[in-house]
């Protein structure tokens, strides 16, 4: 009878041994998919504020970048100084990639803004049956770090695997066939994976979240404004 027992006791610690790993994976992966999608509301929000500070500030790229970060504060790596500390060095923040331990604070934000309808001078009044307004439209490139262990690997590695094989996929011929029956949305440019492969290969564990935005312009562009750009 005791040696029943004892038996059923190393097949309980067996399977909790078998068991416990993915469970807490499990719960790591939650914890980290949540956070993802914390991200993904405030890229969001990012958007918004930065098409809104391009509209009133005539397009202006400091503005934008400015906005933005002040958005994704929350969203940003813990660090030892005040709230007003921390929004403040998001305001003022770099945003050239460094993949150095000591500049995680300053996420990477590319922001890709178009100007339609742009026209000289912005005060002439527009016909409403035949005059469109100047609408800007903002396309905004987060790249959020995964900062969990172990699931951040995992997570950065699935994501850009699934990304160059649809990079692969579009560029090469005998997916032509394929591609017809069921057509791949691209959900990255080539730039964007392309930057976060070379932080996951730094161990920066990162992907890009992008957003996008239109506002009506309420300014007038700057008077070197092209139409279209980027800021980063």
């Amino acid at each position: 009878m005791r040696a029943r027992h004892d038996k059923e006791r190393g097949q309980a610690a067996v399977e909790t041994a078998l068991t416990l790993p993915m469970m807490l994976f499990a719960l790591l992966g939650i914890l980290q998919l949540t956070l993802a999608y914390h991200a993904r509301i405030l890229t969001e929000y990012a958007a918004f504020k930065a098409a809104r500070a391009g509209s009133v500030y005539r397009a202006d790229c400091r503005r934008m970048q400015q906005a933005a970060l002040m958005a994704l504060v929350p969203s940003m790596p813990t660090v030892k100084a005040t709230p007003r500390e921390q929004f403040v060095r998001a305001a003022t923040a770099v945003t050239t990639w460094r993949f150095n331990r000591s500049s995680k604070f300053t996420p990477l934000v590319f922001i890709d803004y178009r100007i339609e309808n742009m026209r000289r001078p912005f005060d002439v009044q527009l016909d409403p049956n035949a005059d469109a307004p100047m609408r800007l439209r903002i396309r905004l490139a987060y790249f959020f770090e995964y900062r969990i262990p172990m699931v951040n690997w995992i997570m950065t590695k699935y994501w850009l695997a699934v990304n160059t094989g649809r990079r692969w996929a579009s560029t090469d011929p005998t997916m032509a066939m394929l591609q017809a029956k069921q057509p791949v949305a691209m959900v990255s440019t080539d730039e964007l994976v392309t930057n976060a492969q070379a932080a996951i290969a730094r161990s920066y564990f990162t992907t890009p979240i992008v957003a996008t935005w239109s506002m009506r312009m309420m300014s007038d562009p700057m008077p070197r404004e092209r139409g279209d750009g980027r800021c980063r």
